[in-house]
């Protein structure tokens, strides 16, 4: 999803550099999804939409020297939209240029009533946009309807400002702060949206429409129907309708006389699920505190087999390490731990405290206490690592 949005927007404002702000649980992810040559803002906790952009802006003041006139465009990595989504993006940053307002929006035309997500009201033509007049939160069906009545739009969730109206912005709201500041004092801030902070108390906010394929893929529902039919992965239906399964294991998923049923397979857990009841699954992921056993990074991935714990402490641990061709890894261990490193396929350079040796398919070699050890690949390695360790080392 974010190849694709970083595609289509490549294709509509050619040479850009766009910035990702997501979590610093995230980076490395995004970070092999989107390419060295991306500049990511890694936020140190969760403070939702308003401190991601005031971080990312701050990022593109103090690190990429962008001005004050210069206009900026936020959007999501996980709306699923055509081409002319992004051509609506444009639109807005030339509203934002020619001074029709000093905020603008993207307003989803609606094709249906739709309690899941906000609305705008809307006022007088401008130049080029809509005036703004007021928002709706969430409404009940009944409500929704009423305001597409009305001439309302989804709100999409999609901004453009000049940089240097939003940092005043965010002076009036947080106080004065640099990019490494802000970083410093992230934790601190109140979680809240950028509609409510910013939006909902703006004076002059105009939208662009956008009419057209738009799915907001932030949950279970809106994501099954992009899927192929039945799921993805190895998986067998019997007997069953409208059940979809998403299988990311090496085994197989067998659904027998299921009926309306989503089940989510992964390392990391299962889900089984109605498309009704998955809205309410954020809720439950943010009460989970499992360690993950699954995680992409810039060079490969790495893949948890086994866990050994003494009370909460992890002891040992067994991984599989999937390195790319000509990709560097960098791994750092306690002075408490000893460690195993076996090169299952591939061959490649592994440096142990700036030592280099070669390490080839079937070679093991043993790690004690904190070291430094790089593994580059030339055409793609596998690797078993195993941990053994007396404290908790995985946080």
């Amino acid at each position: 999803m974010l190849q694709r949005t970083l595609r289509l927007l490549s294709a509509e404002f050619p040479g850009c550099r766009p910035v990702i702000a997501t979590g610093e649980s995230q980076y490395e992810q995004v970070r092999s999804q989107a390419g060295p040559s991306v500049r990511i803002v890694s936020e140190p906790a969760r403070r939702d939409t308003f401190g991601a952009i005031a971080l990312a802006s701050l990022f593109l003041r103090d690190q990429c020297q962008a001005a004050d006139d210069d206009v900026v465009a936020v959007l999501p990595i996980d709306a699923y939209a055509e081409q002319h989504y992004y051509a609506a993006v444009r639109r807005m940053c030339d509203a934002v240029g020619t001074g029709a307002a000093e905020l603008l929006l993207m307003g989803i035309v609606p094709s249906h009533p739709s309690p899941r997500f906000g609305y705008m009201m809307l006022g007088k033509p401008l130049e080029g946009c809509t005036e703004v007049t007021g928002f709706v939160e969430k409404p009940s069906v009944e409500r929704a309807r009423q305001l597409i009545d009305e001439g309302a739009s989804w709100n999409g969730g999609v901004f453009a400002f000049r940089l240097g109206h939003i940092l005043q912005t965010v002076r009036n709201v947080i106080g004065k702060y640099d990019h490494a500041g802000l970083l410093q004092a992230y934790h601190a801030l109140e979680r809240i949206s950028f509609d409510y902070a910013v939006v909902e108390k703006a004076s002059s906010v105009a939208m662009v429409p956008y009419e057209g394929t738009w799915n907001d893929l932030g949950t279970w529902d809106a994501l099954v129907p992009l899927l192929e039919q039945g799921g993805v992965g190895e998986r067998y239906l019997v007997d069953s309708s409208d059940t979809v399964v998403v299988n990311e294991l090496p085994i197989p998923v067998v659904a027998l006389g299921t009926r309306d049923l989503i089940v989510a397979a992964s390392a990391d857990g299962v889900l089984v699920t109605t498309a009704e009841a998955s809205t309410a699954l954020k809720a439950v992921a943010d009460k989970l505190t499992d360690l993950p056993r699954s995680e992409q990074f810039h060079w490969g991935g790495r893949v948890v087999l086994d866990r050994t714990f003494c009370g909460s402490s992890v002891i040992q641990q067994t991984s599989r390490l999937d390195v790319g061709s000509d990709s560097q890894l960098t791994l750092s261990y306690r002075n408490s731990c000893t460690v195993k490193l076996i090169c299952i396929t591939g061959s490649g350079d592994l440096g142990i405290d700036g030592t280099t040796r070669q390490f080839n398919r079937g070679e093991h070699v043993s790690v004690e206490g904190r070291k430094l050890v790089t593994i580059r690949s030339r055409q793609g390695m596998q690797l078993m690592e195993t941990v053994i360790e007396t404290t908790n080392i995985f946080p």
